[in-house]
């Protein structure tokens, strides 16, 4: 009994002795682990900062690519800029043409409608008056009295002519202007009958224009070209009297395009002769009443 109860003590010494020697052991070989706090968000150190490198120092070639990209994008840019102004200057060009087209035609228009217009019955005075007025002009008594029949004649055959190409529709057209144009200055009318000078005595006399004159002048045109000047009057074209805007339009449209002609006008009192192209002249027109 006092055997066993010594050998159990001694067991439980030997465990107790190994157990120690092991946590001992294990105490020295284990790693300490010591708690680390945070530094503080706004704490800054102030011993040996290290630089940063910047874009350009650390990656030239990035730097370089993106500086040719944006050459390139600006480039771009330039030549649709230049584009678009181009395209508006051509648009600004197109109207210009356009108005000068529609001033030119309302010029026309302005010329040609008193004419159209159904004269008024003449009263004894107002035809007394007339051939007094032909008279003054240099016309004898006879001459003046067949003038202002043959004038209401002619204005009459207008309107009759008016009349039938309304009816039988060819108003508007080539051929109606063309059997104007005989009727106002081809054979047979008051124009062909006198000549010029007397028809522009005629004219002036009955207060009719008898002048075209330049309104404006378009840039680049040949008008410009040859020293045209606003104000000028047209007196003959290639040889050929004017005096309505019809008149030159006829002479313009004839003959070869490009041909050389002499265009005669009165500046300032002065009459002078100027050479230019057959052919749309590039100015805008205007009537006025001078005396011959």
């Amino acid at each position: 009994m006092m055997f066993r109860s010594a050998t159990l003590l001694g067991s439980v010494f030997c465990a107790g002795l190994l157990l120690g020697l092991a946590l001992a052991t294990w105490g020295r070989s284990a790693p300490v682990i010591e708690p680390r706090v945070a530094a503080p968000a706004t704490e800054v150190s102030t011993t040996d900062p290290q630089p940063v490198a910047s874009a350009t120092e650390s990656s030239p070639p990035a730097v370089a690519e993106a500086l040719q990209a944006n050459i390139a994008h600006l480039t771009r840019q330039l030549e649709a800029a230049s584009a678009a102004r181009q395209q508006l200057q051509d648009e600004l060009s197109l109207v210009k043409e356009t108005v000068q087209t529609l001033e030119q035609r309302l010029d026309e228009l302005a010329e040609s409608e008193p004419d159209e217009e159904p004269p008024s019955p003449p009263a004894a005075r107002a035809r007394q008056s007339d051939t007094e007025t032909l008279i003054a002009a240099g016309f004898d008594p006879d001459e003046a009295e067949y003038l202002v029949d043959r004038w209401g004649q002619q204005q009459m055959d207008l309107l009759y002519l008016r009349d039938q190409a309304i009816r039988e529709g060819w108003i508007d057209t080539p051929r109606y202007e063309q059997a104007t144009r005989d009727l106002r200055s081809g054979n047979g009318s008051i124009r062909e009958e006198l000549g010029p000078e007397a028809y522009d005595r005629f004219l002036f006399a009955t207060g009719r224009s008898n002048r075209v004159v330049l309104n404006s002048i378009i840039d680049s045109s040949p008008a410009q070209t040859i020293g045209l000047q606003p104000g000028d009057a047209i007196l003959s074209y290639d040889g050929s009297r004017i005096f309505s805007f019809r008149d030159l339009r006829t002479v313009t449209t004839a003959g070869e395009p490009g041909q050389r002609v002499v265009i005669e006008i009165v500046r300032d009192g002065q009459r002078l002769e100027l050479e230019i192209d057959r052919g749309p002249i590039g100015v805008t027109l205007g009537s006025r009443r001078d005396e011959p």
